[in-house]
Order: structure tokens, then C-alpha cells, then sequence
């Protein structure tokens, strides 16, 4: 039985590629290809998997916390759909399973996954999206915001360590490089430019015919704006990211103001969270030479390479850091900028013309 792994990057467009196949499932099972993954109602599905992995005792995120009182529920819940798999596949012997979780990059070491994977299928391949760390950096700090961090819990750019290139090397170190597939996520890397379409011809080279889907979706899971982004860091001062399981109410809250901020059409077009082109960019750079350089020689030898840092970076002491790192957020979130970010968190239920008719007299 054969299975194709998307294991993301994080922050690499999995949430549109899970989308895509999600709406295309009756269209892939015609080509003789299931898409399978866990039921949403019952945790986060890109988690999921991932949590039969994860070590006992570690705090639960926001999100998890919607559906499960501790780390130990968690891992039940996840062995159970795990298993809830294995007999799909059983039972359906579909020709080639698809699945697709980017918290599974962060299982060490990934032999767990693949023995995991191995008791129900005989040939796995893993397929996977690389950004440019300076671009990854940016989406990360807009992730772990909305996951709740705080400023002095932002990862420095000298901390950030994933996803690393050493997990793609020991997953090819086990399968073969032949079965693990990486992408240079960059435009004009991408086959015709277009995230799915590159995903589409990399299943097509590895099943060795053309895979083809009928409903083509909008990407999915977009950054907030920089300053809505900077905004909703001020107000995770008050915010426990690893929290109880008692404050659901306020997540849902949470995660309903944040798509609210995603939603609102003042903010369109304000630009993301970007370090190109600071000195931010070439500490991020420099902390990941080594995966940059392994990424480029043994996977993408025949894409478009990822830059490497110049020579003479240096580094300021960890204080600096993020004394420059805080400026730099500040600078993101401009007086106008953020005023409009306050007026779409502020906006009035039925829209501020009705609100306004009914005001007078």
C-alpha cells in the first residue's frame, strides 16, 4: 500500500493544500487516490497526528485546548484515529493514500513516523515545501501571535531553528532521496507560478501519471496584516498561551476576532510582516547557513536555490536583539495603519451605517 506524506512546512501553504484536497476528495478517489484525515470535530486535524508523538506533559496550545483537557487526551485521541486510518485502509485498499499534516515536520526523530506509517503501508514518500527562512521568519512571529505569544517569547532571530533541513535529511537517510520530494516554495520556482499546480505535477512524478482536480480554492490561512499582527500582540500580555482547559470561551473569543481581522476589508492590502532587506533578514540568515546550504546541495540542486547570508554578518548580544527586533515590530504598525486595525476590531454588528440611521432621531 502506498502513501504520500505532506509534512508541510509549516507556513509553507499547508492549510490551502489541505483545503484543496479536502474539497476535491470524490474527484481523487476517481483516480483511485484517498485523501484521508482526522475528523475536525475532534481537535486540530494538522495536529492530530502528530500528537501520538508529542512527549508526555507538554502544555497544550490554545487551539488544542478547545478539545482536550491534557496532553494525555490528546495522545488517546490521536492513537484512536491512527488506528481509525489503518482500517480505512484496510478496508477500502485504496491504490495510494494521501496525507497531509505540517506538525508532523516537528516530530524528532522522524523514525517514529516512519514506523508509524509503516504498519499499514509498505511504500511511503514524503513530500514537503521549503521557504526562504527570511519569508518563514515573518509567517512564524504572525503564527505564534495568534497562538498567543508574548513579545519577550518571540523567538530572536538567532532562535529560530525550524523547520529544519536535518529532518528532510533523515527521512531521505531512511526512504532513499528518490522518496523524499522538496519544493522551493518561491513564485518562479513553482510550476506555473502557482502553489497547487507545482503540488499537482509533484504527485503526477511521483505516482508517475497525471493527477488532475476539479475545484481549484483561494489560499487558506493567511498572515494578518503587520499591524493587526502587532496589535494583538499587545493585547497577549493579558493572554496565557499555555493555559487550562478553563478558558475556552475566551479562545473562541480570540479566534473569532482574529478572523474578524482577517476578514475586514479596510485591511486589505496592508502589507504583512517583513524582514527583507533589515539586519534581521542576515541574522535569520546566518543562524540557518548550515540548512540552507544542506537544503540546496541535497535537495533543491535543481531549483531555484535559497540565498545564503553574506560572510561578515555579525551578531548583537541576545538584549540587543530584541531591543532591535522590538523596534522593528513597532515600525510595522504605523499611527494610520493601526487606527484602521482598531476600527475593524471595533466594528459595530449590522455596520456602522445602520448603527448610525438608528441613531437619528
Amino acid at each position: 500500500m502506498q502513501v504520500i506524506v505532506h509534512i508541510g512546512s509549516p507556513k509553507a501553504g499547508s492549510t490551502t493544500l489541505q483545503h484543496a484536497l479536502r474539497v476535491n476528495r470524490e474527484a481523487l478517489a476517481g483516480q483511485g487516490i484517498m485523501f484521508w484525515e482526522p475528523d475536525p470535530r475532534h481537535g486540530p486535524p494538522a495536529r492530530i497526528l502528530a500528537n501520538r508523538f508529542a512527549r508526555p506533559g507538554k502544555p497544550l496550545l490554545p487551539r488544542e485546548r478547545l478539545y482536550f483537557a491534557s496532553r494525555e487526551e490528546a495522545t488517546a485521541r490521536s492513537l484512536e484515529f491512527w488506528a481509525e486510518l489503518a482500517e480505512k485502509v484496510r478496508l477500502e485498499r485504496p491504490a495510494v493514500t494521501i496525507l497531509s499534516s505540517e506538525s508532523l515536520f516537528a516530530v524528532k526523530p522522524p523514525r517514529q513516523v516512519l514506523d508509524a506509517l509503516g504498519e499499514t503501508f509498505d511504500k511511503i514518500t514524503i513530500l514537503a515545501y521549503m521557504r526562504d527562512p527570511v519569508a518563514l521568519y515573518g509567517s512564524a512571529l504572525d503564527q505564534i501571535i495568534r497562538d498567543g505569544a508574548r513579545l519577550a517569547k518571540l523567538w530572536l532571530p538567532v532562535e529560530f531553528g525550524f523547520p529544519s533541513a536535518r529532518v528532510l535529511a533523515q527521512y531521505a537517510d531512511r526512504l532513499g532521496d528518490e522518496h523524499v520530494v522538496v519544493r522551493h516554495l518561491v513564485r518562479d520556482n513553482l510550476v506555473g507560478g502557482d502553489l497547487l499546480a507545482d503540488f499537482l505535477g509533484s504527485l503526477g512524478t511521483i505516482l508517475g501519471r497525471q493527477v488532475t482536480l476539479i475545484k481549484h480554492p483561494a489560499a487558506s490561512n493567511e498572515s494578518l496584516c503587520a499591524a493587526a499582527t502587532v496589535w494583538l500582540l499587545g493585547l497577549n500580555e493579558t493572554f496565557s498561551r499555555f493555559g487550562g482547559s478553563g478558558d475556552q470561551r475566551m479562545i473562541r473569543d480570540r479566534a473569532a476576532l482574529i478572523d474578524q481581522l482577517r476578514r475586514a476589508p479596510e485591511l486589505a492590502g496592508l502589507p504583512k510582516l517583513s524582514i527583507a532587506g533589515t539586519e534581521l533578514a542576515d541574522w535569520v540568515r546566518a543562524t540557518q547557513r548550515d540548512d540552507i546550504a544542506l537544503l540546496n546541495e541535497r535537495f533543491l540542486a535543481a531549483q531555484r536555490p535559497i540565498d545564503l547570508p553574506p560572510d561578515d554578518v555579525a551578531l548583537p548580544d541576545a538584549g540587543r536583539m530584541r531591543a532591535l527586533m522590538r523596534e522593528w515590530l513597532l515600525s510595522q504598525a504605523p499611527g494610520e495603519a493601526l487606527e484602521r486595525v482598531m476600527q475593524a476590531a471595533l466594528a459595530l454588528p449590522g455596520g456602522e451605517e445602520k448603527a448610525q440611521g438608528q441613531a437619528q432621531p
